[in-house]
């Protein structure tokens, strides 16, 4: 989860086989999710399915929905071995920037946002 729009590392909170709080450092295709006891990589290259996209022209709400399929692997020290696959939920609800004639340009970094990204995974450890 993030609420800024530039961040690079996000809060994760893993529950299940384990539970624990810790890092996501993003990547363009593969993340590196750090615990205390340990680090594993979140692969996510695969096509974004969107589900929602809207942009509210007079307020410059932007509301996003989408899903993507991701693998887990590369564990190291508590995680190591740690193998899975599962689908992540993303939402992401923000404020888009108005362009110099008023206009809102939701491909501009937000004034604002909140993202969530929701994973299920079935997984080995």
């Amino acid at each position: 989860m993030t609420t800024q729009p530039s961040a690079s590392k996000y809060v994760i909170i893993a529950s299940g086989v384990f539970t624990a709080g810790g890092t996501d450092r993003e990547g363009s295709k593969t993340d590196t999710a750090k615990f205390a006891n340990g680090t594993f990589k979140i692969h996510h290259g695969g096509a974004l399915h969107v589900i929602k996209e809207k942009v509210n022209p007079k307020t410059c709400l932007a509301q996003f929905a989408g899903t993507v399929k991701f693998t887990l692997g590369g564990g190291t020290g508590a995680d190591k071995g740690i193998i899975g696959s599962g689908t992540a939920k993303i939402s992401d609800l923000e404020i888009a920037k108005r362009s110099s004639k008023g206009a809102c340009n939701p491909n501009a970094a937000p004034s604002s946002n909140e993202e969530t990204s929701t994973g299920t995974a079935h997984i080995k450890l």
